[in-house]
């Protein structure tokens, strides 16, 4: 009996960590991407704001206009490009040569900022996020095993007696006498009353007996 309910717990218990898991897992992941998307879109859009003020100003541009977007202060680290409205062109930070994602942005002086992050940056912050909560699964399901555990010893113990208790009724619902008993409940033969009143009297005139013969 308390197995059948622990393992109904159970069953109920990692039912309900999958369901919930599984689509928290995804919508992490998810969640993760377009936030280093809507980083990287705004770090390309304060570079293209920076590039435009230096135009307009006079002044050279060079790497320490870019150096501020490369990365750091837990942004990805990023490639930043940018094509200034003479040709002239700069570069920050490391290339990327494998899969990535991009930004663009036109300046109003006709300069152009490309910023761009590797797709695999992306992918190990989504993955680390999916690790968290599959670890929060796996603590949920054994915080839920404990509390099956628990919970169907409790649940168990009144059906245990209960049953321990119909099984020494007799068919006709009242308690078996004799070897009924003893085979049932493992229970003692209960002595008949008038058997008990015949052995009293018999003591009784052996008592008589043994007192006149003295």
């Amino acid at each position: 009996m308390r197995r059948r309910v622990l393992q109904a717990t159970i069953a109920a218990v990692s039912v309900a960590v999958i369901l919930l898991g599984i689509p928290l897992a995804i919508y992490g992941a998810q969640l993760v991407r377009e936030g280093e998307l809507r980083e990287l879109d705004s770090r390309a859009a304060a570079l293209s704001r920076s590039v435009e003020k230096a135009i307009v100003n006079g002044d050279p541009l060079t790497d320490d206009v870019l150096a501020p977007y490369v990365g750091g202060d837990g942004n990805i680290a990023a490639s930043v490009y940018v094509v200034g409205p003479k040709g002239e062109q700069l570069h920050a930070g490391e290339p990327i040569e494998s899969r990535s994602y991009s930004a663009a942005r036109h300046t109003e002086s006709n300069a152009v900022v490309l910023v761009t992050i590797s797709w695999w940056d992306v992918f190990w912050r989504q993955l680390r996020t999916v690790a968290l909560v599959v670890g929060l699964a796996v603590l949920a399901f054994a915080a839920g095993t404990a509390l099956a555990i628990w919970g169907a010893r409790r649940l168990a113990a009144p059906l245990v007696y209960l049953a321990a208790s119909a099984a020494q009724l007799g068919p006709d619902g009242r308690a078996p006498r004799g070897r009924a008993a003893v085979r049932r409940g493992r229970l003692a033969p209960a002595p008949h009353p008038a058997r008990g009143a015949v052995d009293a009297a018999r003591g009784d005139r052996r008592g008589d007996r043994e007192a006149g013969g003295a």
